[in-house]
């Protein structure tokens, strides 16, 4: 429905409103296609109120197109500045914005993470101290009673007792 309104009636309505940025520079680039429009207008004009051989009369419309046309360029050229500026206030209000979403996110991330490291660590690390104590054990018995034979990380996982070369006492 705005876009059935004037230019700068839309202009007037970006002022008062809150827009996004994108929906601010898609307005900052119409207003500035209509300041040039009105510059080959005015331009147009001057032309022929400079004419020599131009009548008096029509000397006087083009001047007076001069004049408002001048001043509407001048008018727009207000309006671009202050768009320009709420476009800057808009972007930068919504990266504001995407960076506390981004933070509540990796806040929530974090919360669900201090959860599950209460509630599951306290029993994982008991079950992998048995786990560490069962191979430990199994290795001083291969290695006390069946030398030559491999220990149980070597088997499991193709390397030393705990990544660490050499016998286990």
């Amino acid at each position: 429905m705005t876009g059935l309104l004037p230019l700068s009636q839309r202009v007037a309505a970006a002022l008062t409103s809150s827009l996004s940025s994108a929906d601010l520079a898609a307005l900052i680039a119409e207003v500035s296609t209509e300041t040039g429009n009105l510059d080959t207008r005015r331009a147009q004009a001057e032309r022929i109120s400079l004419d020599p051989l131009t009548s008096d009369e029509a000397v006087e419309a083009a001047s007076g197109d001069v004049v408002r046309l001048g001043l509407a360029i001048r008018r727009q050229q207000a309006a671009l500045q202050q768009l320009d500026e709420r476009m800057t206030a808009a972007a930068a209000a919504e990266q504001r914005a995407e960076q506390a979403k981004a933070r509540a996110a990796a806040v929530k991330q974090r919360d669900e993470a201090v959860t599950a490291l209460r509630d599951k660590y306290p029993r994982l690390a008991g079950e992998i101290a048995a786990l560490m104590r069962q191979i430990l054990s199994a290795d001083r018995a291969i290695t006390a009673h069946a030398p030559g034979e491999r220990t149980v990380e070597a088997i499991a996982c193709g390397v030393s007792p705990m990544g660490i070369a050499g016998d286990v006492n």
